[in-house]
């Protein structure tokens, strides 16, 4: 069984999002700690 290219496509868009929600709002302190300061240094994504 093979899946066509667009659910393929959105399988990974799907898991890219889990990834990046996971990373910008973690819980976790270490990883929480992390990113807001690489937040911060880059200026790029505000978070507070």
């Amino acid at each position: 069984m093979t899946l066509n290219d667009f659910v393929q496509i959105r399988l990974v868009l799907v898991a890219t999002a889990v990834v990046i929600w996971v990373v910008f709002f973690a819980n976790y302190p270490p990883v929480h700690d992390f990113f807001h300061k690489l937040r911060h240094s880059l200026y790029v994504i505000a978070c507070h």
